[in-house]
Parts: C-alpha cells; sequence; structure tokens
C-alpha cells in the first residue's frame, strides 16, 4: 500500500513538472502558425506589388473592399473574391461588386459561402481561437473575423498631442485627399476612380497610392501588419460601446471604429486576453495572446516579435514608411 502511494505521488510530480513544458510547447506550435499566417499575407502584398507594381490600397473607401479582399486572388483565394465582386446575387438579383459595402455582399452570399469565408485560416491566430469559429454572421461589423490588422500612422509621428490621433479615423475616407495625403504608413486608402462616376463604380475603380518605393524608410524597417487586440470579453462582439474590436475584415467603416481593417500604432500594445479596451480614454491597438508579444509583419516579408512594452515613439517609428529614423530598441 505504501509502495502504491508513494509511485501515486511520483506520478504527480513528474506531471506537475511536465505539464507546464507541454503548455509552453503548444503555445510555441499556436506562435509558429500565427506568424506562418503573417508571412502568408506578406506573400499576397508581394505578389499584389509584382502584378500591379503597387502595395494594395487599405481600404477602397469607406464600408468598402479592404486590402485582406482585395488580395485574396494572390493568396489562392479566387473564388472568395469572385462572390465578393459580381459571383453571387441574392433573391433580388442585386450582384455583388466590389464597389458595394462589404456588409451588403455578405448578406447577399449563402450560408455555404458564408462559412467558406470564415475558414481561411489564414486570418485567425490559434491561440486566439479556430477559423470555425471567426464568424459574425449579423449586427454591425459582421462577416469573417480576423486578428490581424494593418498598421496606420500619420504624419505627427513625434507629436505628443493627442488631438493627432484623430487624424488616422480618415484612413478609410478615400475623398478625403488632404487627410490620405498625410497619412505616412504603407497601405493607405485607395485614390478613387474620377468624379465624373457614380457610386459604386468610382470605389470600384480605386487605384493605390504607395509602392515599396515609398517606403524610404527600408522594407525591414517599417511594419506594415500586426496582431491586433482583441479581449476575451470581447470575442464576436461588435461594435458599440467598449465592445469594439471584434469585427470583420472585410471592409472598415466611417464610424473610427477600431476594430477591423487598421489599428493606430500611437494607441497602447495589449497585454493578453483580460487587457480591457475602455474607449476612448485607454486605447488598445494592436496586441496578442501570445505571453509578453505581439508579431508584426514587415514590408520586406518577415515577422519580428515586438515587446508589450515597446515604447511609443519606437512603435511610431516602426510604423512610418519615410520618417528617416534607424530604430535600435
Amino acid at each position: 500500500m505504501v509502495e502504491l502511494l508513494v509511485v501515486i505521488a511520483i506520478i504527480g510530480v513528474l506531471i506537475a513538472l511536465l505539464l507546464p513544458a507541454v503548455q509552453q510547447a503548444r503555445e510555441a506550435a499556436r506562435r509558429m502558425q500565427c506568424s506562418n499566417n503573417l508571412k502568408q499575407l506578406g506573400l499576397g502584398v508581394h505578389n499584389w506589388h509584382d502584378t500591379f507594381g503597387k502595395l494594395p490600397p487599405l481600404v477602397l473607401n469607406s464600408g468598402r473592399a479592404s486590402f485582406f479582399v482585395q488580395i485574396l486572388p494572390q493568396m489562392e483565394q479566387r473564388a472568395a473574391f469572385d462572390m465578393l465582386n459580381g459571383g453571387n446575387a441574392d433573391s433580388a438579383t442585386n450582384a455583388t461588386h466590389m464597389g458595394d459595402e462589404m456588409e451588403t455582399n455578405w448578406d447577399r452570399l449563402n450560408e455555404s459561402e458564408k462559412a467558406g469565408l470564415a475558414n481561411i485560416s489564414y486570418m485567425t491566430c490559434p491561440s486566439r481561437r479556430s477559423s470555425s469559429e471567426a464568424i459574425r454572421p449579423t449586427g454591425s461589423g459582421r462577416g469573417p473575423l480576423g486578428d490581424y490588422a494593418a498598421v496606420a500612422i500619420g504624419l505627427d509621428v513625434y507629436s505628443t498631442s493627442t488631438l493627432t490621433d484623430s487624424l488616422w479615423w480618415q484612413h478609410h475616407d478615400a475623398a478625403d485627399t488632404a487627410s490620405a495625403n498625410r497619412l505616412k504608413s504603407a497601405l493607405i486608402v485607395a485614390k478613387p476612380g474620377p468624379s465624373s462616376m457614380a457610386a459604386p463604380e468610382r470605389w470600384a475603380q480605386g487605384t493605390s497610392r504607395n509602392s515599396f518605393a515609398n517606403i524610404t524608410d527600408g522594407l525591414s524597417n517599417t511594419a506594415i501588419i500586426g496582431e491586433k487586440h482583441v479581449a476575451a470579453k470581447e470575442i464576436g462582439k461588435c461594435c458599440s460601446g467598449n465592445d469594439n474590436s471584434d469585427g470583420s475584415w472585410l471592409f472598415n467603416s466611417h464610424t473610427g471604429r477600431e476594430y477591423n481593417v487598421a489599428r493606430n500604432l500611437r494607441a497602447r500594445m495589449g497585454r493578453g486576453p483580460n487587457d480591457i479596451d475602455v474607449r476612448p480614454s485607454i486605447l488598445i491597438g494592436f496586441g496578442s495572446w501570445h505571453p509578453g508579444i505581439s508579431q508584426f509583419l514587415f514590408a520586406d516579408g518577415s515577422v519580428t516579435n515586438l515587446s508589450n512594452t515597446t515604447p511609443e515613439l519606437v512603435r511610431r517609428q516602426y510604423g512610418h514608411i519615410s520618417d528617416g529614423t534607424v530604430i535600435s530598441e
């Protein structure tokens, strides 16, 4: 009997010793998969640039297609792109259109097509959720959900004034040329088609404003996409009050909410699933559920881990494409 108790005690000790190692190994595997997701997105951006000689526009206009949608053909997701661009019609025979609001196009898809978009696996971080869980079928911000966002930063990278924070909200308004010119991140809103065109065609004809040549700080020194912060309590919730993070990757809207396509690198980094975003006094931009770090895709296609305590100025410099700064943390 004593021997049995000793054996049980030894087994218990071994489990206690081994369990943390197993958990760490699993998290390391999830973090690696997340890094691979970002690298895939990087390939999509580079393939777009190889095809068109420009970087994909962040969004075509408020509520319209995001760069995640635009690079679908370069990500071997042509069928998904076609569904959102003329390949489906609702009961009133209204065909989807890249210049239409993406929420409207989402509503025209059948349940199987919606599930297919949600199951695009490179859009979700496995430390946070599986792709099959990443769907918001109805309500504001509806569509497939994702865990990545483009880096947004304004001209006033060194200003300490909070007034400059509002500048980046204009990143989705194609008609606001003055604000678009002040945005200094790599992926910015499209230049719309001629004003003589009617919507939605004018938005569908939007063209890129930036190319790799505009990134004079160097591709390896400029962050373009990162892991966005979503608190555990906000999973699947959007877009009212403080529950504003978990909206669709199909589009960004004029509401100014920081929930899908772009995140401000001036905002602080989230520090895990229980770090709550209390708008507007404590705005959180990027952040992950990986312990201590968030992963960012840089313009050269590499992925870098940034500490969640990275100083604000350093974050801003990583987002700016042409401030001339050599960064050393």
